[in-house]
Protein backbone atom coordinates (compact mmCIF):
# COMPACT_ATOMS: atom_id res chain seq x y z
CA UNK A 1 0.00 0.00 0.00
CA UNK A 2 2.80 2.45 0.86
CA UNK A 3 4.66 1.70 -2.39
CA UNK A 4 1.37 2.17 -4.24
CA UNK A 5 0.96 5.64 -2.72
CA UNK A 6 4.48 6.58 -3.76
CA UNK A 7 3.80 5.35 -7.29
CA UNK A 8 0.59 7.38 -7.44
CA UNK A 9 2.47 10.52 -6.35
CA UNK A 10 5.10 9.96 -9.06
CA UNK A 11 2.38 9.22 -11.64
CA UNK A 12 0.41 12.32 -10.63
CA UNK A 13 3.53 14.45 -10.97
CA UNK A 14 3.91 13.19 -14.53
CA UNK A 15 0.43 13.87 -15.90
CA UNK A 16 0.67 14.70 -19.58
CA UNK A 17 3.85 13.21 -21.07
CA UNK A 18 4.01 10.39 -23.60
CA UNK A 19 7.61 9.29 -23.04
CA UNK A 20 9.27 8.97 -19.65
CA UNK A 21 12.89 8.40 -18.73
CA UNK A 22 13.28 6.61 -15.37
CA UNK A 23 16.72 6.67 -13.74
CA UNK A 24 17.56 4.67 -10.63
CA UNK A 25 19.36 1.78 -9.06
CA UNK A 26 16.83 -0.09 -6.95
CA UNK A 27 14.17 -2.76 -7.44
CA UNK A 28 11.65 -0.10 -6.50
CA UNK A 29 12.78 2.10 -9.39
CA UNK A 30 12.58 -0.81 -11.84
CA UNK A 31 9.06 -1.55 -10.57
CA UNK A 32 8.14 2.12 -10.99
CA UNK A 33 9.42 2.05 -14.60
CA UNK A 34 7.29 -1.02 -15.29
CA UNK A 35 4.26 0.57 -13.65
CA UNK A 36 4.67 3.73 -15.73
CA UNK A 37 5.00 1.58 -18.88
CA UNK A 38 1.29 0.88 -18.58
CA UNK A 39 0.63 4.39 -19.89
CA UNK A 40 3.91 5.76 -21.24
CA UNK A 41 6.81 4.82 -23.49
CA UNK A 42 9.48 4.21 -20.83
CA UNK A 43 13.25 4.09 -20.96
CA UNK A 44 14.86 2.82 -17.77
CA UNK A 45 18.49 3.73 -17.06
CA UNK A 46 20.30 1.99 -14.22
CA UNK A 47 23.79 1.05 -13.14
CA UNK A 48 22.76 -2.51 -12.24
CA UNK A 49 22.95 -5.43 -14.67
CA UNK A 50 20.42 -7.45 -12.69
CA UNK A 51 17.77 -4.74 -13.03
CA UNK A 52 18.32 -4.53 -16.79
CA UNK A 53 17.96 -8.32 -17.04
CA UNK A 54 14.79 -8.31 -14.90
CA UNK A 55 13.17 -5.43 -16.75
CA UNK A 56 9.83 -6.01 -18.38
CA UNK A 57 9.74 -6.22 -22.19
CA UNK A 58 7.53 -3.11 -22.30
CA UNK A 59 10.43 -0.86 -21.33
CA UNK A 60 13.78 -0.08 -22.92
CA UNK A 61 16.40 -0.79 -20.25
CA UNK A 62 19.95 0.53 -20.42
CA UNK A 63 22.89 -0.04 -18.08
CA UNK A 64 25.33 2.81 -17.47
CA UNK A 65 27.25 4.04 -14.41
CA UNK A 66 24.99 6.76 -12.96
CA UNK A 67 27.97 8.68 -11.61
CA UNK A 68 29.71 8.84 -15.01
CA UNK A 69 28.66 11.98 -16.86
CA UNK A 70 30.50 10.87 -20.00
CA UNK A 71 28.68 7.54 -20.13
CA UNK A 72 25.33 9.21 -19.47
CA UNK A 73 26.16 11.73 -22.18
CA UNK A 74 26.49 8.95 -24.75
CA UNK A 75 22.90 7.81 -24.17
CA UNK A 76 19.82 9.25 -25.80
CA UNK A 77 18.17 10.75 -22.73
CA UNK A 78 15.44 12.62 -24.57
CA UNK A 79 11.91 12.21 -23.21
CA UNK A 80 8.88 14.32 -22.40
CA UNK A 81 9.58 13.80 -18.70
CA UNK A 82 12.07 12.12 -16.41
CA UNK A 83 11.86 10.51 -13.00
CA UNK A 84 15.23 10.46 -11.22
CA UNK A 85 14.90 8.13 -8.25
CA UNK A 86 18.22 6.60 -7.24
CA UNK A 87 18.84 5.63 -3.63
CA UNK A 88 21.28 8.50 -3.01
CA UNK A 89 20.50 12.20 -3.25
CA UNK A 90 24.00 12.88 -4.58
CA UNK A 91 23.31 10.60 -7.58
CA UNK A 92 19.88 12.14 -8.12
CA UNK A 93 21.32 15.65 -8.07
CA UNK A 94 24.08 14.70 -10.53
CA UNK A 95 21.66 13.09 -12.99
CA UNK A 96 19.14 15.94 -12.66
CA UNK A 97 21.90 18.46 -13.43
CA UNK A 98 22.87 16.52 -16.56
CA UNK A 99 19.25 16.36 -17.72
CA UNK A 100 18.73 20.07 -17.10
CA UNK A 101 21.99 20.99 -18.87
CA UNK A 102 21.20 18.87 -21.93
CA UNK A 103 17.67 20.24 -22.19
CA UNK A 104 16.27 17.06 -23.76
CA UNK A 105 13.62 16.57 -21.07
CA UNK A 106 10.77 19.02 -20.56
CA UNK A 107 9.97 18.00 -17.00
CA UNK A 108 12.20 16.46 -14.33
CA UNK A 109 10.74 14.88 -11.19
CA UNK A 110 13.34 13.89 -8.60
CA UNK A 111 13.16 11.68 -5.55
CA UNK A 112 14.63 13.62 -2.62
CA UNK A 113 15.52 11.25 0.19
CA UNK A 114 16.49 13.95 2.71
CA UNK A 115 13.66 16.49 3.13
CA UNK A 116 16.21 19.19 4.02
CA UNK A 117 17.56 19.02 0.43
CA UNK A 118 14.33 19.93 -1.38
CA UNK A 119 15.44 23.49 -2.11
CA UNK A 120 18.66 22.29 -3.71
CA UNK A 121 16.70 20.27 -6.26
CA UNK A 122 14.04 22.92 -6.73
CA UNK A 123 16.76 25.44 -7.62
CA UNK A 124 17.44 23.27 -10.69
CA UNK A 125 13.83 23.64 -11.75
CA UNK A 126 13.07 20.02 -10.85
CA UNK A 127 9.89 18.93 -9.15
CA UNK A 128 10.49 16.86 -6.04
CA UNK A 129 8.88 13.84 -4.42
CA UNK A 130 10.09 13.04 -0.92
CA UNK A 131 9.47 9.51 0.42
CA UNK A 132 9.13 10.94 3.93
CA UNK A 133 6.15 13.01 2.81
CA UNK A 134 4.51 9.93 1.30
CA UNK A 135 5.44 7.39 3.96
CA UNK A 136 4.84 9.38 7.15
CA UNK A 137 1.06 9.74 6.68
CA UNK A 138 0.76 6.09 5.65
CA UNK A 139 2.62 4.90 8.73
CA UNK A 140 0.67 7.28 10.96
CA UNK A 141 -2.58 5.96 9.54
CA UNK A 142 -1.46 2.34 10.04
CA UNK A 143 -0.53 3.08 13.65
CA UNK A 144 -3.89 4.72 14.32
CA UNK A 145 -5.72 1.69 12.92
CA UNK A 146 -3.82 -0.72 15.17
Amino acid sequence: MVLGAARRRMTDALSGPESVLVVGSTQETRALAEHLAEGYAVTFVTDRTDLVEQADDRIVAREVPLSDGGALGELDLSADAAVVAAARDRTNLFVAQILEARGEVDRVVVRVNDPDRRELFSALGAETVCPTDVLAPAFESALEEA
